[in-house]
């Protein structure tokens, strides 16, 4: 069970379980990164986002124009935020 993992002496001793700030700033408790390395052992930088919420940027960086993301939502072929 979830409570076992937590208390679990291993997954206490690797952070196996952390915390972070979902975007509407509510607590949520998951799996931490992994596989951890000494150098660079990554980090949660924010909750997860929105359905739509990155999609122009993404499609944006990938050469598509305005218009292009708009023709893919009108089609109903992508989703992006309000």
């Amino acid at each position: 069970t979830v409570p076992e993992l937590e208390s679990n002496p291993q997954y206490v001793a690797r952070e196996s379980i952390t915390q972070w700030q979902t975007m509407d700033g509510r607590t949520c408790k998951g799996p931490n990164i992994m596989p951890k390395f000494k150098n660079n052992p990554g980090k949660i930088w924010r909750g997860m986002p929105s359905h739509g919420m990155d999609t122009a940027a993404i499609l944006k960086n990938i050469g598509y124009s305005e218009n292009d993301i708009q023709e893919l939502v009108s089609k109903g072929l992508a989703k992006v935020e309000d």
